[in-house]
């Protein structure tokens, strides 16, 4: 798999790749090796061994790079199997299918799949740290994995349960409906009475104006983004609100949250 180190800086990277994304890369690198006799044949038993060469520059200990290359075995084990459950390859024939080494089939060979290196590196930006702890979980998951509907759906589900929670609304009452009756500038059981009633009426606005435009019911999490930037920036941005929500369940005449 040493030909994905032309698209990737660091043989870590290839952890942030989704089993399907990884499948795609596989079966590109195994159809221009198939078009190169002397290529070494891919082993599913152990698919990274070109990966780490003597004499590659690295900040890894032996000891590190040996716990890499188990996990990303691991990574490329399950892309393998991905692929072998889509009948794109199989076991070779006899001595070498025993010993590991899988080929294409016919309709492997036919196949176009294609990996978006670039959607990989910039989905690897967000870290778990930059989120709240409620999303490192769930949210952060789908998120990593390419389902970024899901994530922000979900990011602002967690929303709204806090609020349902904190402001003790009727059930029926959801997203921006919600939103404006919890943080109402004027009776709201979430509005913080000693702030002006302009950056109350703000702070209301920001949160009904964040599940009409984000988390609009309509859409659910089937949202689609052309880019991970997007999503990215909304997990972010969700992460404040949480934040606030959290800090009005201060008694009365608290300050915090703003």
């Amino acid at each position: 798999m040493r030909e994905l180190l032309r698209k990737v800086h660091d043989p870590a990277e290839l952890l942030d790749f989704t089993t399907e994304e990884l499948a795609a890369a596989v079966l590109v690198v195994m159809k221009s090796r198939k078009k190169n006799p002397i290529a070494a044949p891919v082993n599913r038993d152990s698919p990274c061994s070109d990966l780490f060469m003597p004499g590659d520059p690295t900040l890894l200990t032996p000891v590190q790079i040996r716990d890499l290359q188990r996990k990303l075995d691991r990574s490329f084990q399950k892309a393998l199997k991905w692929l072998e459950s889509q009948e794109l390859i199989e076991s070779d024939e006899g001595y070498n299918g025993k010993n590991g080494i899988v080929t294409l089939t016919e309709q492997g060979e036919q196949c176009e799949l294609q990996t978006d290196f670039q959607n990989i590196q910039r989905r690897s930006l967000l870290v778990p740290q930059m989120l709240h702890p409620e999303f490192h979980d769930a949210v952060y998951s789908a998120f990593h994995e390419g389902r970024f509907g899901d994530a922000v759906f979900a990011a602002f589900k967690r929303i709204e349960i806090e609020v349902h929670k904190k402001s003790k609304r009727p059930k029926e009452e959801r997203g921006s409906d919600l939103m404006r009756a919890a943080f109402n500038p004027d009776n709201g059981p979430l509005t913080d009475m000693q702030e002006a009633k302009s950056s109350r009426a703000a702070l209301m606005m920001l949160f009904v104006g964040a599940f009409g435009r984000f988390r609009n019911p309509e859409s659910h999490e089937n949202r689609e983004f052309a880019d991970p930037l997007e999503p990215m920036r909304e997990l972010m941005f969700a992460s404040r609100l949480l934040t606030i929500v959290e800090g009005r369940s201060r008694p009365p005449g608290r300050t915090g949250g703003k």
